[in-house]
């Protein structure tokens, strides 16, 4: 059997301790939390409810990720809309959190992107472009995942 990028990313989701794979046996060491991030974020689709365990992923793990790196891999492969989303999704206060967050609002986004699916149809993006939330309107990114995403999962 074949493993893909979405079976691995849902069993390095179950390995950090994410609820909502708990039924998938994670593999036997965890990855690093940003570098996880940053792997899943850099691919062009991936499994939509792996993106409705990002928030939580950083609401949980952000006071042991390397933001100041995450932030500057962001900038390099130009996902600064994902990343700063979904810090921002997490509902995490720390200041470092924080501080990502206002750095990557610095950089101008002027692409609009999807949360892990780029291959999305035409009509679907235009009834997510209208249909989205205020946050991701901000973020310049077509998803309808919100903070209560983070919430579900605590």
């Amino acid at each position: 059997m074949t493993c893909t990028f979405d079976d691995r990313f849902r069993a390095d989701l179950c390995g950090l301790g994410y609820p909502g794979f708990a039924h998938i046996a994670p593999y036997t060491v965890p990855p690093r939390p940003d570098s996880f991030l940053f792997e899943v974020l850099a691919q062009p689709d991936f499994d939509a409810r792996v993106a409705e365990g990002l928030p939580w992923l950083v609401h949980h793990w952000a006071d042991r990720m390397d933001l100041v790196w995450l932030v500057e891999q962001a900038r390099q492969l130009h996902v600064e809309n994902r990343v700063g989303y979904l810090l921002e999704a997490s509902g995490s206060r720390l200041p470092a959190v924080l501080d990502a967050i206002r750095e990557l609002r610095r950089l101008p986004s002027t692409h609009e992107v999807t949360l892990g699916w780029d291959s999305m149809p035409r009509a679907a993006r235009e009834w997510m472009r209208i249909n989205r939330t205020a946050m991701a309107r901000r973020w310049n990114m077509v998803t309808r995942l919100e903070n209560e995403a983070a919430d579900r999962a605590a």
